[in-house]
């Protein structure tokens, strides 16, 4: 399912030939960490928590709950040594790293843009 987001990206991504305001909204996004990469970032970090998590709590299940006791909750000293989630987004490297596609055609549509504009010089 990624790929197909990554893949319907790239259309967005040619689609600007024609306007760039695409590759704005695209740069943008990434800036502020909201684009899709980002979200995958953070949702593989979420999961890795969510199995430890639940890893934890089963093993607190097993050792201090008696057999067929299905009222037993974890205490507050339990969740109190637990791993909080503390979600580290990616560094500014790799956010310039994934902007560089969507910059140069930026860069490109600006270019060509001039040279369209100087070539019909106004009268």
């Amino acid at each position: 399912l990624q790929d197909l987001y990554r893949k319907q990206l790239a259309v967005h991504e040619a689609g600007s030939l024609l306007s760039p305001t695409t590759l704005v909204r695209n740069l943008s996004m990434t800036f502020a960490r909201t684009d899709l990469e980002a979200h995958h970032d953070f949702k593989a970090k979420a999961e890795q928590y969510r199995i430890q998590l639940v890893g934890d709590l089963n093993k607190d299940l097993e050792v201090n709950s008696r057999y067929n006791d299905w009222d037993y909750e974890s205490d507050e000293a339990f969740f109190a040594q637990t791993a909080r989630f503390d979600y580290q987004a990616p560094a500014l490297s790799h956010t310039w790293l994934t902007a560089l596609r969507p910059m140069w055609l930026l860069v490109a549509w600006f270019a060509l843009s001039l040279l369209v504009v100087s070539a019909f010089p106004p009268r």
